[in-house]
């Protein structure tokens, strides 16, 4: 295991922690509290892991999808589809708009189990545990 980098030790000074966690537990209530007030919840409704898994997975396969059908306007070696962009009725699209999708399916059905705390907090300790692992952990390649 490798020593973190004084820079990632200072990031991850308890103050940070704490903001960090309310922020993204205000994060995951707002994506809920929105998936609720669209319809997405119904009183009582429980979804089971794979069909939220599935969710997540179709934002990921949209977001493959716009890298396919935007990566051929590459020009100069700069992959443009990163920066997303607005249709005439003000929705987002884009790479970085998938991977929005993304990450709001997985607050919203962490939330939904009351568990967006414990999320943040182990999204943390991951970020801290990969600092300490060598370089390509294990020779992989990807």
């Amino acid at each position: 295991m490798e020593a973190p980098s004084k820079e990632f030790e200072e990031l991850m000074s308890n103050e940070f922690k704490r903001k960090a966690i309310d922020v993204l537990v205000e994060l995951g209530e707002q994506c809920y509290q929105t998936a609720v007030r669209k319809g997405w919840w119904e009183q009582g409704d429980q979804r089971s892991e794979v069909e939220l898994i599935a969710l997540m997975h179709s934002e990921l396969s949209e977001a493959l999808e716009e890298y396919r059908n935007q990566s051929k306007f590459v020009t100069g070696g700069r992959f443009h589809a990163w920066i997303s962009r607005v249709t005439e009725n003000g929705k987002p699209e884009g790479l970085l708009s998938e991977y929005a999708d993304v990450l709001i399916r997985i607050f919203d059905a962490v939330s939904h189990r009351g568990e967006m705390t414990q999320f943040a907090s182990v999204l943390l300790a991951k970020m801290a545990y990969n600092e300490t692992r060598p370089h390509r952990h294990g020779g992989k390649v990807c």
